[in-house]
């Protein structure tokens, strides 16, 4: 009777390792008694594992696929800020550009819910700043610190009689609801915006550089 035994080991490291003699416990047919079979010890010498040609082109598909994919996400990153920075720019390019009239017109309407809260005074407080704000930074009028007098005659000797009368009777009615106590009526406060607001207007659509060369911002 011939009785062949497999034996299978993993070995974590190469190098020589010892297999200890190993007994089988067996019993035939028939038999009440059980028989023993020891083996010898066995030397093994592991080498290094065996590279078959499957695994290395396993490998190198493996690796040319994880490169066409950081490749391929690097790509569609870089398109993607490319396309983002052109559509900021294209916004930004197609953004209207606010001109000084526009801001000071804006001004004006915001300063409009002082009005309709019913705070007179702070509204022409403001109407005063928009209307002294804007001819300085459009015709480099001194504003700040001078009396509504000589900013009337300033604003003459650059544009006309008209406007400065306008923006002189304008100032006054800002004085009087500033410090005396004045109480505006509505058509008094619709005039004051109307002479603003058509001010910023008619010096925004003339635009003539001579505006701002004559005496300069101080």
């Amino acid at each position: 009777m011939v009785r062949e035994y497999a034996y299978e080991m993993t070995a974590d490291k190469p190098g020589k390792l010892a297999i200890g003699e190993a007994t089988v416990v067996y019993r035939r047919r028939g038999a009440t008694d059980d028989q023993r079979l020891t083996t010898h010890p066995l030397e093994i010498a592991v080498g290094p594992p065996r590279r078959h040609l499957s695994e290395f082109i396993n490998r190198r598909r493996a690796i040319f696929i994880i490169a066409a994919t950081i490749l391929l996400a690097g790509a569609g990153l870089g398109f993607s800020i490319l396309r983002e920075r052109r559509k900021q720019e294209e916004t930004a390019a197609a953004a209207p550009v606010e001109t000084l009239e526009d801001r000071y017109l804006r001004q004006l309407q915001d300063n409009e819910t002082l009005r309709i809260a019913g705070r007179y005074a702070d509204y022409f407080l403001g109407l005063s700043a928009v209307l002294k704000g804007y001819l300085h930074d459009r015709l480099g009028l001194r504003t700040q610190g001078q009396t509504t007098d000589k900013i009337a005659e300033a604003l003459k000797a650059k544009t006309d009689q008209e406007k400065a009368d306008a923006v002189r009777s304008t100032l006054h009615l800002c004085d009087r609801v500033k410090f005396a106590g004045h109480q505006p009526s509505s058509a008094e406060m619709d005039r004051a915006y109307e002479v603003v607001r058509t001010l910023i207007q008619s010096l925004g659509a003339v635009r003539e550089p001579s505006l701002t060369e004559q005496g300069g911002k101080s």
